[in-house]
Formats: structure tokens, sequence, C-alpha cells
């Protein structure tokens, strides 16, 4: 089985292929293009999120971020079922201890509603929910039969029975579409359009709270807190899945006494680049968002770690908030004091440069990266 193979895998790209030709036609073979050689480019990157690249995932683990620690570019089927190698899923666990005992870990608590859906990550992982629920042979039909028996008083429907039946099938009918997740990823965190989740009047149901509530399961028929065959959200929604120590993909720190940490936030504006075009291609653009921490980590101090990147628009350029984390011994300003800027803009350039496609979203300027901006207070 897919399970029993990825058990003994190797966490490399290239798996146990013996040498670049056969990995070579074992790739082509696999998304039917010759010109798939290796583990890289963004057309192939961007198939790691599919359910049916199970192979891919297996082959080019690092390619698919089967080691990395959030939901990543593997998305929902990062998993040994899905073909992460076991290897990738155990370092990723030593990697988030070691982190950890060097005071880089993430809290644990609910990334906010709004960082949540502007997760190109997040996004890319409730597309392969979405596709994995609506290829489930006979999906429709079972809901429907719920829907039918217990719909109407879950989700708290008003009315006579024609009008609850309607609400009833225009609901299934707004999952099977595709419609719920249009609604979900435009941050309106309603079931449809008109129908507020049934405790939304009440409590404050959104973000990670909404996703793994029961009756989004219910009504899905998955648990985003629920590990083993699927990635689960726990990462980032530790709090609304009840991590606690030791658990599956929780950060490290639920339930355990953690070293105390410095957050430092600060910006950087690269100009040159359409915003607009870098933030319609998911793969492009956290391929970007990829570059700009490799460049700034580069030329970092080994105390300073990564925590967080937003990107903004501002008159053509992208700004680039970032955190990072360093022990409460440093201020912000020996953060920034410990950074090479020139080496460190440089790298940012070199990396972003060489992404493939961003010649796609480059408008008429040069790219350029300005100094980065003091420490927000």
């Amino acid at each position: 089985t897919v399970e029993e193979t990825a058990a003994w895998l190797p966490c490399s790209d290239g798996g146990d292929r013996q040498s670049e030709r056969q990995l070579g036609d074992h790739l082509a073979l696999l998304v039917g293009n010759t010109s798939a050689t290796n583990c890289s480019g963004v057309w192939l990157k961007e198939r790691c999120t599919w359910q049916n690249m199970t192979s891919l995932r297996a082959v080019c683990p690092i390619m698919c971020g089967c080691s990395e620690l959030a939901v990543a570019q593997k998305g929902f089927f990062g998993s040994r079922y899905f073909g992460c190698p076991q290897s990738c899923l155990d370092s990723m666990s030593a990697n988030m201890e070691y982190a950890g005992a060097l005071g880089n870990y993430i809290a644990c608590v609910d990334l906010n509603a709004t960082k949540l859906i502007n997760s190109t990550a997040v996004q890319s992982y409730l597309r392969g929910a979405f596709e994995y629920i609506n290829s489930l042979t006979g999906f429709a039909e079972s809901t429907w039969i719920n829907l039918l028996a217990s719909g109407s008083d879950i989700f708290g429907l008003n009315g006579t029975r024609t009008e609850k039946l309607a609400t009833l099938g225009y609901l299934l009918a707004n999952v099977t579409s595709g419609e719920m997740l249009t609604t979900i990823l435009s941050g309106s965190w309603e079931l449809m359009p008109g129908l507020s989740h049934p405790r939304a009047s009440s409590q404050n149901i959104t973000g990670c709270s909404w996703l793994v509530s029961w009756e989004v399961k219910w009504l899905l028929g998955i648990d985003f807190c629920q590990t083993g065959k699927f990635r689960s959200l726990r990462f980032v929604c530790p709090e609304s899945c009840g991590c606690t120590d030791g658990e599956a993909e929780c950060p490290i720190s639920c339930g355990r006494q953690m070293p105390p940490k410095l957050d430092t936030t600060f910006e950087i504006t690269i100009s040159g680049i359409d915003y607009e075009g870098l933030s319609g291609d998911s793969v492009l653009l956290s391929d970007f968002e990829a570059s700009v921490k490799d460049g700034i980590m580069d030329n970092a101090s080994p105390d300073i770690f990564w925590e967080d990147i937003v990107l903004e628009l501002s008159s053509g350029s992208v700004i680039v908030g970032v955190t990072i984390t360093t022990p409460d011994s440093m201020s912000a300003q020996d953060v920034i004091a410990s950074l090479d800027q020139e080496a460190m803009r440089d790298s940012i350039l070199t990396y972003v440069t060489s992404i493939d496609g961003i010649q796609n979203v480059q408008n008429e300027q040069q790219i350029r990266v300005l100094p980065i901006k003091p420490p927000s207070t």
C-alpha cells in the first residue's frame, strides 16, 4: 500500500531512484511532461497539493514540503497515506523540538481569522480538502440524507417545510459546486450567502473555531483537527483543536513552559513587482515569500528565528512585513543591528529574481529591495 511504501522512503528529493535519468523518466511518466527532469519548477511544485499526486509527494518530498512544520506546500494531502515519507514527518517533529529548545516556537494560540484565510498555505489546504470531499463516491447522496434528517434543526432553519427543503438543497449545492470554498476564501464565515453559522449570533465563530466546529464537521464529514489520513490544521488552530503536550502536529508550546522570546517586526519594500499578479498565483506567491525569508535568514545571527511574513501593496510595490523571534535578552535595536542589511538586500534580490515565472509579474520598473524600516514599537 501507499502507507507501507511511505514508511521506508527516505526524506529526500529523488526518493530511492538510482540516477537523475531514472528520476526524470519517472516524473515525466507521472505528470505526462518530458520537461520534468528533477524535483524543481513552479509548474511541478503546484501539483504537490493535488489529490492524485501521491507519487510526486513520495518522490519529491522536500519540494512538496513534507518535512516543513506548518501546513505548507503539501497541503491537505501531506500525510503518509498520500505519499509523504514517514521519515519526513519524523524529521518535522524533531526539528520542531530542537527549534523550541532554542526559543523558536509557535505560541499555542489560534491564528486569527484574517491571517488564517490570507495564508496561501491554508488556502491551498482548503482547496485540497474540498477536492477530496467532492471526489468521494456517494458524498452528495449521503449528505442529502443527513440534511433531510437533521439539517433543519442543526442549522436553525425557519419557514415552511418547502422553504427549509429549498435552503438545504442550496446548502448542499454550495458544498458540491465549490461555492462554499469560495465563500470561505473571501473571508465571509457563512455556510452559504445568507446562512450564518448557527452559533454565530451568540459566539464569535470565525476562522479556526468555524472550520473545526462540530456543525462544519457534520456537514463536510471531515474533522480538520484529526491526524492520520490527512494533514490536520492543529498547527494553526491549536486552541480550537484542544492541543496538549506531545500531540502530533501541535505546536510544542502547547501544555509546556517555554523559554521567553521577543518578537520584532520590521518592513522591507520590494519595488518592481506587480502585486496583483503575484497574489493571483499561489505557487509563485509561496516561492516569493520563501525567497524573502531565505534572504533574511542567510544574513541573520544564529539567535534569530523566523516567525511570520505579511505582504501588502503600496504604489505598485510589495511591502513585506517581517516578524522574527529572538531570546528576550536582545532588544529590537540589537536585532536590527545584527542584520547585515546590504548583504541581506542583495540576497533577497538574488533569490527573488531567480524564481521561475517572476518575470511574468514584474512591472515596468527594475526589481529593487529598499532599505528596511525600523522595527515597529
